[in-house]
């Protein structure tokens, strides 16, 4: 009996993508007392050490009317003592190693990432162990660090397209504002961090030349009293808002142009997913729309309309995504997706910041999968695209001179 054309393509495709992903095992995975999730990637030979830890956020912990809470608490942080080091003897201690520990507040989560040489990776991962699991907040500096994230807020959303991306949600959670700062207190600040800076929220992936009993071993001494008090209940999660207006951004001088950003929806199969943005990001037809890549997959397009009217070039951006959502992927437009995402699993390998991004997909069952590749068709791809663009989940702006407030 001849096996299906999906069961035969999906066994070319790990047929094809053997010679490199051979090399590459799946990531080893453990679980301390407390909750913390571990994931290893070892890399036998690699000088560098890296490690993402990243504490998922849930709707509830910020609250509507206290926009900044997390980029505040963030900064009380960075300004405050970790452990019993001082900020400036931590500071001294990352330089003094060579170790480079960043941070980043997006939508979903809060992620330091950790760079250090291989031979300093205890040394690294006890700075980390520090600053998130035994920060204190200075009180002294809470009203000039308020100060200063209103400050850096206002920079940031200095130039249009700042305000653009903000307005889109490309850019994290809503961003600080006057009030919502003005009304953050102290003990906000703390009950935050105590909700958030939990194990059973997060996931440490680990990359370099470690095996996985001498990685349980580090972990444990850096993390392995890691626990969270007990908490009071969940805040009410905030019921999901109504699709927006159009946001009007004013930018004099420059022509008018329209926007829309659609990220994938939550339960999207992560395979149909990846098939639908590689079609689409190599579809010629869309050159003069599809904006480059942004984050989480999200679908963003542009369209330049110099002195139309706003509303008519909004109507022409609707339309035109409208027709995107019907367009129907033939088998030959699947076939040319399967052989670009193979292709681009070959070169993953090469790429060790694309191996830590693909682990956390990997956490969250978001990665792709081959068998689930191979088994697309083009009426899910179809169907994947159309939930996709449903207009109710797009969200709009219109930028440039002519995008000012409707008379």
């Amino acid at each position: 009996m001849r096996p299906s054309r999906p069961m035969a393509l999906a066994a070319v495709l790990l047929l094809t993508g053997a010679p490199r992903l051979a090399a590459q095992a799946p990531p080893r995975t453990f679980t301390l007392p407390g909750g913390l999730r571990v994931m290893l990637r070892e890399d036998q030979g690699r000088l560098l050490f890296r490690a993402r830890l990243r504490l998922a956020l849930r709707p509830g912990d910020l609250p509507p009317g206290k926009e900044g809470l997390a980029d505040l608490a963030l900064r009380m942080m960075d300004r405050g003592e970790a452990g019993q080091l001082s900020p400036a003897a931590f500071d001294r201690a990352l330089d003094e190693g060579g170790i480079r520990l960043t941070r980043t507040l997006s939508a979903g989560a809060l992620t330091w990432e950790l760079v250090s040489r291989s031979r300093d990776q205890d040394r690294a991962l006890g700075l980390l162990a520090n600053r998130v699991l035994r920060p204190v907040l200075d009180p002294a500096t809470l009203e000039p660090e308020r100060l200063a994230c209103w400050r850096d807020q206002e920079a940031a959303l200095a130039s249009p397209d700042a305000r653009l991306r903000t307005a889109l949600g490309l850019d994290g959670p809503p961003p600080a504002t006057e009030q919502g700062l003005g009304q953050l207190t102290f003990a906000d600040l703390e009950t935050f961090l105590r909700r958030v800076l939990r194990p059973e929220r997060a996931l440490l992936v680990l990359e370099g030349d470690l095996g996985l009993e001498q990685a349980k071993a580090l972990v444990l001494l850096s993390l392995g009293t890691w626990t969270g008090a007990p908490l009071a209940p969940e805040p009410p999660v905030p019921a999901a808002p109504a699709a927006p207006p159009p946001v009007r951004i004013p930018a004099p001088g420059e022509p008018l142009r329209v926007e829309a950003a659609v990220p994938p929806p939550a339960d999207l199969d992560p395979s149909l997913r990846d098939l639908v943005l590689l079609l689409l990001r190599n579809d010629p037809r869309l050159a003069d729309l599809l904006a480059p890549d942004s984050p989480g997959g999200t679908l963003r397009f542009t369209l330049r309309a110099p002195g139309q009217q706003a509303d008519a070039a909004l109507a022409a951006l609707r339309d035109r995504l409208a027709a995107l959502a019907g367009r129907g992927f033939t088998a030959a437009d699947l076939d040319r997706a399967r052989t670009a995402w193979a292709e681009a699993q070959r070169v993953r390998p090469l790429h060790p910041e694309a191996m830590l991004d693909g682990d956390l997909q990997e956490a969250d069952g978001l990665a792709p999968r081959s068998w689930a590749v191979g088994a697309a068709t083009p009426g899910a791809l179809n169907g994947a695209l159309g939930r996709w663009l449903d207009p109710a989940r797009i969200r709009w702006a219109i930028v440039g001179e002519a995008a000012g407030p409707r008379p």
